[in-house]
């Protein structure tokens, strides 16, 4: 199985200093210190890791160009936020008003763009200011969204998503790790308010307490729960019995390949095209049944 790639890109256009390159530093080095554990504790467990990719000083025109290149699962972005929920990102172009190069990235750019790798992304976490704004748009196009609902100091920051990679890494469902990354940042404020201001947000029909990462890290047990291809396709057959239906699920969940679906491609080329963006066979599973209880009329 192929290592989970995780893009982290950073930007400081502003004159207060973050620490962004000790923020991507502590998530490498927590996730690496993560897996020698599990490989330690456990040696047969066969681990996928985690690929990192990182850029500091990000530019909005780095943010396609990188998106593109690496095809990430999760992408991280670190830095400041307007309250409006506009990423300040770093520009070649200096602005009138500031002798220091920035650009806005606003929500809506920011929804394009995810939608447009939402094949691949299952995991955007914005770690800047006032980012809740932004998340419940992009909720519609991946798994899971982290955001910050107001302001957020930048130890607390850091805490937070070395903490939240670390227990992904260690096998914990994306819902667990962000509360146990919660609560580690309660306990570095000293304040149990610290830890309403991450949010988790989800997409309708998706199960952040069953969803990782990484399948390869899970407990075996989980492991052994997952359905086969096989065992998926016949589930599909039986829950989603005409094009119709099968035509409104891809495009409820994936747009993408609907839009490669042409009305005179075959039901059976269809679902062979699903199964290959969808690695995930639970997930996948989840999703039929969350569309076909949507949409029990559509049931034979």
């Amino acid at each position: 199985m192929s290592p989970i790639k995780i893009l982290l890109c950073a930007a400081n256009p502003e004159v207060k200093s973050l620490q962004l390159s000790a923020e991507q530093r502590e998530i490498e080095e927590r996730v690496e210190r993560a897996e020698r554990l599990i490989q330690k504790e456990e040696p047969q467990r066969r681990l996928c890791g985690f690929d990192f990719a990182m850029l500091g000083s990000t530019r909005s025109r780095d943010l396609l160009r990188l998106l593109q290149l690496h095809r990430p699962q999760v992408l991280h972005l670190s830095g400041h936020g307007t309250k409006s929920g506009a990423l300040l990102l770093e520009s070649s172009i200096p602005t009138a008003e500031d002798d220091r190069p920035r650009t806005l990235v606003g929500k809506s750019i920011l929804c394009d763009l995810v939608r447009e790798f939402s094949r691949e992304l299952r995991l955007v976490f914005l770690n800047t200011c006032y980012s809740v704004a932004d998340a419940h748009s992009l909720s519609q196009y991946v798994d899971c969204v982290i955001a910050i609902d107001g302001t957020i100091e930048d130890p607390v920051a850091l805490t937070l998503a070395a903490t939240f990679y670390e227990q992904c890494a260690l096998g914990c469902s994306v819902a667990r790790a962000f509360r146990l990354a919660q609560t580690e940042s309660s306990l570095l404020m000293g304040s149990p308010s610290a830890s309403q201001i991450p949010q988790l947000l989800v997409r309708t029909g998706v199960d952040a307490e069953s969803l990782y990462l990484s399948a390869s890290t899970q407990p075996t047990a989980v492991l052994d729960a997952h359905l086969t291809v096989v065992e998926t396709r016949k589930l599909m057959a039986q829950r989603i019995p005409f094009d119709p239906s099968l035509q409104a699920f891809l495009l409820s969940y994936y747009p993408s390949i609907a839009r490669q679906c042409g009305s005179d491609m075959q039901r059976t080329v269809k679902l062979n095209l699903l199964f290959t963006v969808e690695r995930d066979m639970r997930r996948l599973c989840e999703r039929i049944e969350a569309f076909c209880t949507a949409c029990p009329d559509e049931q034979t």
